[in-house]
C-alpha cells in the first residue's frame, strides 16, 4: 500500500469560516480513514490579520 503525506491550507480574513471550513475537510477525510492533523494559526485580530487552518 502506498503511503501519501500532504498538506493543505486554508487562509482568509477572520470571520471569512476558515475554521468551520478547514474542520469540514478535516472531518471528511478522517472518515474516509485517514490520519489527520490540523492546525489553526491567528494573527493580531484588533489590527485585521490573516489567519490560516492547515490540514495534514
Amino acid at each position: 500500500m502506498a503511503k501519501y503525506d500532504f498538506a493543505i491550507a486554508v487562509g482568509g480574513a477572520p470571520g471569512q469560516g476558515i475554521e468551520t471550513a478547514g474542520e469540514s475537510i478535516s472531518q471528511i477525510f478522517a472518515r474516509y480513514g485517514l490520519n489527520v492533523f490540523t492546525y489553526t494559526a491567528y494573527q493580531s485580530l484588533i489590527r485585521g490579520g490573516h489567519s490560516f487552518l492547515t490540514i495534514r
